[in-house]
């Protein structure tokens, strides 16, 4: 399964999925910095669900996985999936009366 696009507002937290048929088998997450893909730390970044807390800074971020079987026998590369900020539900819209 590849990991799906992802949107919720500043303050939430979002979730990134990967699966694959093997369970012996590293997870490595990583984001694109504009020039190259480099690895993330953020949470889950060794597991096969990355739950990255939304920023603003973070809006438009491109993460994908790197799995690699235990014996560094086989890797595969993900898709990437972009995290897009939204307001809030809370936010207050100010209009003229």
């Amino acid at each position: 399964t590849q990991p799906q696009n992802y949107s919720g507002p500043v303050g939430a937290t979002a979730e990134f999925t990967v699966a694959v048929n093997r369970e012996d088998v590293t997870y490595q997450w990583q984001y694109w910095t504009g020039s190259k893909w480099s690895n993330t730390s953020v949470a889950g970044n060794k597991t096969a669900t990355l739950t990255p807390a939304i920023t603003s800074a973070r809006n438009g971020a491109k993460y994908h996985c790197v799995i690699t079987t235990v014996d560094g026998s086989q890797t595969v590369t993900s898709e990437a999936a972009t995290l897009t900020v939204v307001a809030s539900a809370n936010s207050v819209k100010l209009e003229w009366a």
